[in-house]
């Protein structure tokens, strides 16, 4: 009952029964534009190896919107209003798939579905104009100025230029694979 109070859908799983993605690719289609994403957008990533780590949540959504569908036409990220939010499912790991491909942010646009989850719901990163392989973070404390933190997740050297939100100053870093700057 919390579960679809929360995300607006009803699961359609079967107690100790994984539902498994057929085919070796999983793709989705968004169905509606979200943030940058404009309806009609396509995903795909390699599914890995058959098991929980890639088994999708099986929903039926009675209260939520469904952005994005698998290649079966089954929900694959919805989003539910709550109060003055809204709350995002997204039916498949994500992140594992991500895993399974070399470089996967650079294999595929998946990791854009969080940026524009964040765009819909009004936040944004103090740092524009960031590579999807970098993670960047900000350090701050009274009296001093921020500290840009930059993590390349990937096996490559990456030069990319960003810019601050607040001030407008723009920062080009070069990292080399698997660096912090």
């Amino acid at each position: 009952q919390n579960f679809e109070e929360l995300f607006g859908c009803r699961m359609r799983g079967r107690y100790g029964q994984l539902d498994q993605p057929e085919d070796a690719v999983v793709g989705l289609r968004a169905v509606r534009g979200l943030g940058d994403i404009e309806a009609g957008a396509r995903f795909t990533a390699p599914r890995g190896n058959r098991g929980r780590e890639s088994a999708y949540l099986a929903v039926e959504p009675p209260g939520a919107t469904v952005i994005a569908e698998d290649g079966a036409g089954r929900p694959a990220l919805l989003a539910h209003s709550l109060g003055a939010g809204r709350v995002f499912l997204c039916t498949y790991p994500i992140e594992y798939l991500l895993l399974n491909a070399p470089d996967g942010n650079l294999a595929t646009s998946l990791h854009s579905l969080y940026g524009a989850m964040a765009s819909e719901a009004g936040i944004r990163g103090r740092f524009e104009g960031k590579h999807p392989c970098l993670e960047a973070g900000v350090l701050e404390k009274a009296g001093s100025p921020p500290i840009l933190l930059v993590v390349n997740h990937v096996h490559r050297p990456i030069a990319c230029r960003m810019r601050d939100a607040e001030t407008g100053a723009a920062v080009d870093v070069e990292i080399e694979p698997k660096g912090v700057h």
